[in-house]
Order: structure tokens, then C-alpha cells, then sequence
């Protein structure tokens, strides 16, 4: 058991470093969105800029160790954030700002 909380603590702390460094790199659209869109938490801004890269559901799922149906609602959380519809590409809308 402690094994596995070791292993755990250790991805967890890798998914961190990985996100941060995307986060680094990205400040510029970060910043674009946070002008745009001021009421985003903190939350949605990650989701946004793992979408801007254009990362998979899987993908983020992977990344954050949220399941798929937990990545889908808050996709669908941030479409309504960004006044969306529901016919609107997320990703293609984040990566026109």
C-alpha cells in the first residue's frame, strides 16, 4: 500500500511539472484569455490551455488523472464560460484568440 501511495505521489508531482512547463510556455494565451474572458477560474484556464494545445479528452484525462466524462463537463462548463454554442468548436475558438 505504501508502494502505491509512493507511486502515486511521484505521478502526481510529474503531471504538475508537465503542466507547468505547458503553462510557461503558453503565458502569452493565457494572458489573452484572462483579457477576454476575466471571469474564468482557475480551473477552466487549465482546460482551456490544455485545449489550445490541442490535447484529446484521453489526452487530458491522462495528463490531470480526471476520467474522460469529468474532462467532458468540464468542457462543457467552460463552452458556457466562453458564451459559446453548443455547435462551437472549443478548441478551434482557443486557438483563434
Amino acid at each position: 500500500l505504501n508502494l502505491y501511495i509512493a507511486q502515486y505521489q511521484s505521478m502526481d508531482k510529474d503531471r504538475n511539472n508537465v503542466l507547468m512547463n505547458v503553462e510557461e510556455k503558453n503565458m502569452e494565451f493565457l494572458q489573452r484569455l484572462t483579457e477576454r474572458h476575466p471571469n474564468l477560474t482557475q480551473g477552466e484556464k487549465d482546460l482551456a490551455l490544455l485545449l489550445f494545445i490541442n490535447l484529446s479528452t484521453k489526452e487530458i484525462s491522462l495528463l490531470t488523472g480526471k476520467i474522460p466524462k469529468t474532462i467532458n463537463m468540464n468542457r462543457y462548463r467552460l463552452r458556457k464560460s466562453l458564451n459559446l454554442s453548443s455547435s462551437d468548436n472549443v478548441t478551434e475558438y482557443l486557438q483563434t484568440l
